[in-house]
């Protein structure tokens, strides 16, 4: 049978499974600090609200999430330091994706796909956090949110038709060769490019507004429109650039849009970043 009621459900310790044919109803979170929970409803969901595993504190237990089925979780998912949420070759669909103090998640074979937004918070570790395996984007856009002091290695192969939207004062490494015909909107803080597809399909092109940044750490993004907005021409290299970081250097093929007075930086000696699409807009393009 199913679990209803008011409140949350903690498993503590030892191994706990959720299975049957009728979903839980309960109206509170699941909250796993020191077991082991097994999820294998076959219908309805194990998990009818958002699912946090482990803890943040030194020394907390660790604490294991497992899937046995599709469709188990409503709404979000949140990983802390402590904590292990093992897809175990079964996809599935949440709302958030929550990483704090370090936390990881490898959805492995599995595909996670996220209809809302993916959230990385560091707290006082500055421990960064990866993703990796494949993860699906479903609805309008996803927002990546990577707070102050925080960094996202993501090893995931992104997939889906909705926008990234790159928030919040932290770095994004995107390592993968990505699939998703959206968007790449950076609004807010640094996004490292490590593949040359790693902005996805040319579909959609990529943006970068106010003091955010795109570095390159790839060898050559071919086909891909750019259009830079930065609030102001950027005083400093790391705000507001469009930049090289790599030996040799880069190429991009795709045109370049200026809505404002942008800058370009790349060293003359150690790197250099050849432009060979058409440069157009109403702002000044400013090597620094």
């Amino acid at each position: 049978g199913g679990i209803s009621g008011t409140g949350s459900f903690t498993a503590f310790s030892g191994i706990v499974k959720f299975s049957g044919s009728s979903g839980n109803g309960f109206v509170g979170d699941t909250i796993v600090e020191g077991a082991t929970l097994i999820m294998n409803k076959s219908s309805g969901n194990a998990v009818p609200y958002s699912l946090v595993i482990g803890g943040n504190d030194p020394g907390d237990p660790a604490a294991v999430v497992q899937q046995s089925a599709t469709s188990e979780i409503n709404l979000d998912v949140t990983v802390n330091a402590s904590g292990t949420y093992d897809m175990n070759g079964y996809s599935e669909t949440i709302r958030d994706l929550n990483l704090n103090s370090g936390a990881d998640h490898d959805s492995g074979v599995s595909i996670l796909t996220v209809r809302g937004d993916v959230n990385v918070d560091p707290g006082t570790t500055n421990l960064a956090s990866t993703v990796s395996g494949f993860l699906r984007v479903s609805s309008g856009y996803c927002r990546i949110q990577v707070e102050e002091d925080g960094r996202l290695w993501l090893s995931a192969v992104m997939s889906g038709s909705e926008e990234i939207r790159k928030q919040g004062p932290g770095l994004l490494q995107v390592v993968e060769a990505n699939t998703f015909t959206g968007a790449f909107t950076i609004n807010e803080g640094g996004v490292e490019l490590r593949n040359n597809a790693g902005l996805g399909t040319t579909a959609a092109g990529t943006f970068v507004n106010g003091d955010a940044y795109l570095e390159l750490r790839c060898s050559s993004v071919s086909g891909e429109t750019l259009t830079l907005n930065p609030a102001s021409l950027p005083m400093f290299w790391d705000k507001g650039v469009f930049r090289v970081n790599r030996f040799g250097g880069c190429s991009w093929s795709g045109g370049v849009s200026l809505l404002s007075d942008s800058a370009v930086d790349a060293d003359p000696i150690e790197s250099a970043l050849i432009l060979s699409g058409s440069i157009s807009g109403s702002g000044d393009l400013v090597h620094q």
